[in-house]
């Protein structure tokens, strides 16, 4: 019954708002679910490991989450008592060289089996996403920066542990869009992966930072990918 009533108000909730992603579509990830947003406003649902979920600890949980997942997909502010609480945990991040490695080598490991140069880390590019990630604290929501000329994937989790997400998560929830690459170009429904697999990029930057249970990931990419009706490799 409960699983019915997230369907439903998952169904009214996100055509009953304006919900907009910029050039490229969003992932929003939570306890494994995911909700993808695409350019021309249609969504998807996903469900991952079913067999592994604990579904009893979620029943009892799943109407909080729904909550405060839409709060986040609509940009509503949280309430001063939430918003107190956050504060406690803004700003926080832990990245330490096995983490971005891990996340590097899920980028390079996907481009080598496609005969594509492999991307170096670039800490420019990283300090644009710490700075971003903190803005998306502070907003409260998903949104793309206004870049010229240089790519970006982002993600969001929120779990029951703190700190349970690392920069891997997001390469991982990236290049599960790979099942909708089928001609070579870019389209919405592939936009996270393509970036990742885009021949002329040459670097990238991340940053993971936690407010609470929840994470915001930045990834940037230069040179940009995702051209419309060009190759991507």
């Amino acid at each position: 019954m409960l699983k019915s009533i997230f369907f439903y108000v998952l169904l009214v909730m996100l055509f009953a708002t304006n919900v907009q992603s910029q050039n490229e579509n969003i992932i929003v990830d939570k306890d494994g679910r995911k909700i993808i947003l695409y350019e021309n406003k249609t969504w998807e649902y996903q469900k991952e490991n079913e067999e592994n979920k604990q579904s009893n600890k979620i029943e009892t949980k799943l109407k909080s989450e729904v909550d405060n997942l839409f709060n986040k997909l609509i940009g509503k502010k949280p309430s001063q008592t939430e918003t107190n609480n956050n504060n406690q945990n803004n700003g926080k991040s832990v990245i330490n060289n096995n983490e971005i490695q891990e996340f590097l080598k899920l980028h390079n490991d996907e481009r080598k089996k496609l005969g594509i140069e492999p991307l170096e880390w670039d800490e420019e590019l990283t300090k644009q996403c710490e700075i971003y990630a903190n803005k998306l604290i502070k907003i409260g929501t998903l949104m793309h920066d206004n870049l010229n000329g240089v790519g970006e994937n982002l993600f969001w989790g929120s779990s029951s542990s703190p700190n349970q997400y690392k920069l891997k998560n997001g390469a991982l929830s990236w290049l599960v869009e790979k099942q909708y690459f089928k001609s070579n170009k870019y389209t919405p429904q592939t936009g996270h992966y393509t970036q990742m697999i885009w021949r002329n990029t040459k670097k990238v930057g991340a940053f993971i930072i936690y407010n609470g249970t929840e994470c915001y990931i930045v990834a940037r990419y230069y040179p940009a990918g995702n051209y419309l009706n060009e190759k991507v490799y």
